[in-house]
């Protein structure tokens, strides 16, 4: 999940994690220049220094970048932990292309943008005159690229990168595995379905050498940037293109994952016990007792719908221009009950507010109204006890995990108001009062 976040600069409010020992030190701006000191004897990195993107799974890995200050003139630092720190990781593509050095104090790997040694094409998705031919390839411009800027970057993992050249806005999409093959197939097909009713971004191409899919660049806003989140997003025309892609038969014959309940509730406890307990150890009891609650009630809810389904629809995968929104990030699609979806859109906008500081009176609006509003469109009625079940389990196995993957400020604090405002929403259900009872 693409979580935006302005981190705060210092220790990382998360318990000590043995596997990962540098967790709690990789945002503080004074020992990241240290560490790069030792490691780039021969270079000068001074302040100010910035995070560009953070990933981390507790007792797995952390994959972090950072842009810092080189006489004046800026660079990109990527940093990857994990348990195994004295070698690149065994499933990186190329593990000797880059010039990558250890951070001894924090048991880490460091490498300068754009040479990855997880990602041995960004160089080239970052370099204009390498660029200007793929475009040429792929859109049949005969103008140069102007400029190649990285949207997104997990070091060693993934990479977003925004290309510009005359009359065209273009996105690729560069990955360590080979997902983005399958990715363009599926987005394609989806694209040229004569039956779509939702808008999508035009998927371009794939280059097999760059191992990067290509798609239009969208000028539209973020639904969890939006000014006022909840309130600006217009619910009506938004719950008519879910609606749009939930309507699309579903292929018994396809591969398309289930995610039933059980599924969900799975997901849940490993979140809870692989990572939240770890990283936030004093919220234990409560968020067992969360999964208790859900485990307890599940049985209870009537039977699900089987629809197709986003799969990941959390407020950066709504986008809103001039035209209304639409939806992106389509390539994870899997088979369920349309709650799925709905609470973790709505989930996803409450996580962006609480990070924002802003008040979560219009979000927690917003996701009360959110079924009927689906319903009257759609003619799929949502029930309102699967929507609460739903509710829960996005705050906590998807909301809580989203803050604790990107070490967003305040992790503690996010997850204990997330966790009280789930057990909450189980207990008396999804209305106003319990999604604001503990930040309004």
């Amino acid at each position: 999940m693409n979580v935006r976040v302005h981190h705060a600069r210092g220790a990382v409010p998360v318990a000590l994690d043995p596997a990962i020992p540098c967790v709690t030190e990789i945002l503080d701006e004074n020992r990241l220049l240290e560490e790069l000191a030792r490691a780039f004897p021969e270079r000068s990195f001074s302040e100010p220094t910035a995070v560009v993107d953070v990933s981390y799974t507790p007792r797995r890995a952390l994959a972090t970048a950072f842009e810092v200050t080189e006489h004046g003139r800026p660079t990109i630092i990527g940093i990857h932990a994990h348990p195994a720190f004295a070698g690149v990781p065994d499933d990186w593509p190329t593990r000797s292309a880059a010039d990558v050095r250890t951070l001894s104090g924090w048991g880490a790997l460091a490498w300068e943008f754009p040479a990855d040694p997880g990602l041995p094409a960004l160089a080239r998705l970052v370099d204009t005159t390498a660029m200007s031919g793929v475009m040429r390839w792929l859109i049949g411009t005969t103008t140069d690229v102007i400029t190649c800027t990285p949207l997104r970057y997990i070091a060693g993992r993934r990479a977003v990168v925004h290309i510009t050249s005359a009359g065209h806005e273009t996105v690729a999409r560069h990955t360590s595995d080979a997902s983005t093959h399958a990715e363009h197939e599926l987005l394609m097909r989806l694209f040229a379905d004569p039956e779509r009713a939702f808008r999508m971004p035009e998927p371009l191409g794939y280059d097999e050498r760059l191992q990067a899919r290509f798609e239009v660049m969208v000028d539209g806003r973020r639904a969890d940037e939006l000014p006022v989140i909840g309130r600006s997003l217009p619910m009506v025309a938004l719950c008519s293109e879910i609606a749009a892609l939930h309507r699309r038969p579903v292929d018994d014959g396809a591969d398309t994952p289930r995610l039933g309940r059980g599924a969900i509730l799975g997901q849940v406890m490993r979140v809870v016990q692989r990572r939240l307990s770890l990283a936030v150890p004093g919220l234990t009891r409560g968020l067992d007792g969360i999964v208790d609650g859900l485990r307890n009630t599940v049985g209870d809810l009537p039977a699900p719908h089987s629809m197709n389904l986003h799969g990941d629809l959390h407020g950066g995968n709504v986008l809103v221009d001039d035209a209304g929104p639409l939806l992106v990030g389509l390539e994870t699609p899997v088979i369920g009950d349309p709650a799925t979806d709905l609470a973790l859109l709505g989930t996803s906008l409450y996580l962006a507010a609480l990070q924002r500081g802003d008040s979560v009176r219009s979000v927690a609006d917003f996701i009360e109204e959110l079924p009927a509003a689906y319903s009257s469109v759609s003619g799929t009625p949502v029930d309102g006890r699967a929507f609460t079940w739903h509710v829960a389990a996005s705050l906590i196995g998807w909301q809580a995990d989203a803050a604790l993957r990107v070490l967003a400020p305040h992790t503690d604090e996010l997850v204990t108001v997330l966790a009280a405002t789930a057990s909450a929403v189980l207990r008396d259900g999804v209305h106003s009062g319990t999604l604001t009872a503990f930040v309004d």
